[in-house]
């Protein structure tokens, strides 16, 4: 019993939000921290199957298919992405679960945590359109360069071809081949 409290208490004050479910993928514990990532009392989703917490958000016939294969041990789930709309707008989580125990029982628990990874990604986001942005400004800049070494170029032949003497002219002829 003593084990049991304890480890309510650990699931309750996870600061991510998680879940323990049954083999049956019924919710046995949720963390404080994934009733606010999904804006319910977490108290009140204990009993409930999975497909039908947070007005069925998790009812994704892909995710569960994946679960049948963690409920058996033959599996786990990392970074299943789930992008959803919510009250604070689009949000995107990672899911990752496996199963719990290893005492070679059929029936194990299985442990599910959702990470939000909507800032990450609006980040990474950010970051590659800088690198595209970059890129075009280096693109134009290697573009304006050859420009103006195509104009001294151009200058420096006018200026060789001007030329009485053969020596200037050499020296005005080396010159345009080093641009």
């Amino acid at each position: 019993m003593r084990e049991r409290l304890l480890a309510q208490d650990i699931v309750a004050t996870s600061r991510e939000p998680l879940l323990i479910l049954d083999e049956r993928l019924t919710v046995l514990m949720a963390s404080r921290s994934f009733g606010a990532a999904f804006g319910i009392d977490e108290e009140t989703i204990v009993g409930s199957p999975l497909i039908r917490i947070a007005n069925g958000r998790l009812n994704i016939p892909s995710l569960t298919g994946r679960l049948e294969g963690v409920r058996s041990g033959k599996a786990t789930i990392k970074d299943f992405e789930v992008r959803q709309d919510t009250a604070s707008g689009p949000r995107t989580f990672l899911i990752h679960a496996s199963a719990l125990g290893r005492d070679g029982s059929e029936v194990r628990p299985l442990m599910l945590t959702v990470e939000d990874v909507t800032e990450r990604r609006r980040i990474e986001a950010d970051c590659e359109d800088a690198i595209r942005r970059a890129s075009d400004m280096v693109v134009e800049l290697n573009h304006r360069a050859m420009n103006s070494f195509a104009m001294i170029g151009a200058i420096l032949s006018m200026e060789a071809r001007l030329q009485q003497d053969e020596l200037c002219r050499a020296a005005f002829t080396r010159m345009q081949a080093r641009i």
